[in-house]
């Protein structure tokens, strides 16, 4: 099995933890977040899914733009040699990806089992979409990124890779959208879709009748109930009952024309203890955390009403919370406004925070729904981490171009702290932040050099000079400062005024 996650895999990734928010809303008739989509796909499917099926996240969409982005971006060429070094191992056999993806605001399933050594390199390509009405530009846009992503990838530098190349709509034009059970309301899609994908991977035929909606109303009403009770009440078993074609509890060995079954184990924790065997506690190190509420994140951002203008606004609070908290979080997913943090702070903590754009309006808001603001596993020490508290990019870049420039007889340029950034913070950032950050920090320098302000002088002489008619004066004070200065023409005037408190201005007289 390769060793990196294929589009953030919630089966074989990290765990996940809905919010109080996400669970919430399985009560009334809301919109379900995708990590309460990814937990259920988690918790129900986590040991039994076969190593050749893969099942991406239902933020897929996101996940294959960000990454495709830097396949066009040449100072993310080191990053996408590294990806490419652990991807290229889904290009050795086939594979069976499934997703329940999500793209404007709604849920559907993707199967497409993939083969770089055949000659079609798709072998099947199913879509299943629980609207009765609906349009197939949602389910083209993510399979277009999808193919995107494996030619970028995972298939770079093959021969069947020419195929993708060469015809960009190549996978949409081999999809079917296959008959599934429809819901008859316009919240419930993210369940029909974890429901189907149950189905396929029990190797179940898909059709109109194998569930209906009264099947996902009843499931529901069940998972809101044992989630806002237990987080891991979502297990197989639980949710089978649900389902007619799940029933009775499937075999422990799937059957030969059940390609891509689910392979149930039982271990020990399944068997009950001996009348003689003495039931030992699990222990945990004592710097190792579980399902601890992060309170101070939650004061921080109490205000469900809160607003930030700007991402820098966001990234001062963010800044405030790491200081209060002594928890480092580390940008995850960056997307215009929107961000996604994660916490480095413990070793595979669930603890995940969203922010983007406020629905309709402007701002920046936290999205409750696709947050856990749980944290557990070891804590990182501080050796072990070898650096304080990360600071934003933008703060680095300043302090990484002061750095440059006092080694430096030239101003600092975005090469040079980029190479700084490699060699003082071990971090690779990007050529179009170093840029901006290296343009702003000089024309700082230029505002607040003195010498700036000393060519106000020879600049108003120059204009009466080339200017006959003009007006054009400066007064100084008795301490030799500029206390006021005009420059007019015609109709168009430009008022200056300057009051320098730091050091007399050396005004030639």
């Amino acid at each position: 099995m390769p060793t990196m996650l294929f589009v953030d895999d919630p089966v074989r990734g990290n765990p996940l933890r809905p919010t109080a928010d996400a669970i919430r809303a399985l009560d009334g008739e809301e919109w379900l977040s995708t990590i309460l989509i990814d937990h259920l796909l988690q918790t129900t499917l986590k040991g039994c899914v076969p190593d050749h099926v893969l099942i991406g996240s239902s933020d897929c969409y996101s996940y294959f733009s960000t990454y495709n982005d830097k396949l066009d971006k040449h100072d993310c060429a080191d990053t996408v040699q590294t990806m490419r070094g652990g991807l290229q191992a889904y290009a050795k056999s086939e594979f069976r990806y499934i997703s329940a993806a999500c793209h404007q605001g709604h849920f559907f399933v993707v199967d497409v089992t993939f083969d770089s050594r055949h000659p079609a390199i798709f072998k099947q390509v199913n879509v299943y979409d629980s609207l009765s009405i609906t349009s197939r530009r949602r389910a083209t846009a993510v399979l277009g990124r999808l193919q995107r992503f494996l030619s970028g990838f995972c298939f770079h530098g093959l021969d069947h890779n020419l195929l993708l190349l060469e015809k960009q709509d190549y996978v949409v034009q081999q999809a079917v959208f296959r008959n599934c059970p429809k819901q008859n309301n316009s919240h419930d899609c993210g369940l029909f879709a974890v429901a189907i994908i149950w189905h396929l991977l029990e190797g179940k035929e898909i059709h109109s009748s194998v569930f209906t909606q009264d099947h996902i109303g009843a499931l529901r009403e069940a998972l809101y109930r044992g989630l806002s009770s237990n987080a891991e009440w979502a297990t197989l078993k639980n949710v089978s009952s649900f389902f007619p074609a799940l029933l009775p509890p499937v075999r422990n060995e799937p059957s030969p024309e059940q390609d891509g079954a689910l392979v149930h184990e039982t271990g020990p924790e399944d068997e009950e203890p001996k009348e003689d065997e003495e039931v030992v506690a699990e222990t945990h190190p004592e710097n190792f955390i579980h399902d601890v509420v992060d309170e101070i994140f939650e004061r921080k951002f109490s205000e469900r009403s809160q607003v930030f203008q700007t991402v820098e606004e966001l990234m001062v609070v963010i800044n405030d919370y790491q200081e209060a908290s002594g928890n480092s979080l580390a940008i995850r997913r960056s997307r215009g406004s929107s961000r996604v943090f994660a916490c480095i702070s413990h070793a595979n903590c669930s603890f995940r925070v969203a922010f983007g754009p406020k629905a309709r309006q402007e701002g920046i808001i936290l999205k409750r729904g696709n947050c856990n603001l749980r944290h557990s596993g070891d804590a990182v020490t501080a050796a072990k981490v070898g650096r304080c508290l990360k600071k934003r990019s933008k703060e680095v870049i300043k302090q990484l171009a002061n750095d440059v420039a006092l080694h430096k007889h030239a101003p600092p340029t975005a090469n040079d702290v980029i190479k700084a950034g490699v060699h003082k913070k071990k971090t690779l950032l990007s050529y179009k932040q170093c840029y901006r950050g290296v343009n702003a920090r000089n024309e700082s320098k230029i505002i607040s050099d003195p010498m700036s302000f000393q060519l106000v002088g020879p600049y108003v002489e120059a204009f009466a000079q080339r200017n006959p008619g003009s007006t054009a004066f400066m007064e100084r004070g008795s301490d030799n400062r500029i206390q006021e200065c005009l420059s007019a023409l015609h109709s168009q005037t430009t008022y200056y005024c300057a009051s320098v408190q730091s050091s007399p201005l050396m005004v030639p007289t």
